[in-house]
């Protein structure tokens, strides 16, 4: 699991994660079931249709999806808990990669 800090601006990447599932929902709020190279399954909150930069989100994880490429994720937080179940906190960042 790649975590990283930086104690001038706070952040967490998390992952990489093989997606397994995107969910959107009637809310406008979009989720995406993923999986750590440990075996944790967790979800994530991609966004909200409200909120531009989440149609750019979801192609990149639909594309890893279909590709079965894994993801990375950045929150804008020290010590974020990369494995946690989180319906809430919204992302700062996705990479796609092999």
């Amino acid at each position: 699991m790649l975590i990283s800090a930086s104690s001038a601006n706070a952040i967490t990447n998390c992952g990489p994660y093989k997606v397994l599932g995107i969910q959107s929902q009637a809310n406008g709020v979009n989720l995406i079931r993923l999986q750590l190279s440990t075996g944790v399954i967790t979800w994530k909150r991609l966004g909200s249709w409200s909120v531009p930069i989440t149609k750019s989100h979801m192609a990149i994880a639909m594309q890893a999806y279909a590709m079965g490429d894994t993801i990375v994720l950045r929150y804008q937080q020290d010590n974020y808990d990369c494995e946690s179940i989180d319906y809430s906190t919204n992302l700062d960042m996705i990479r796609i990669g092999k």
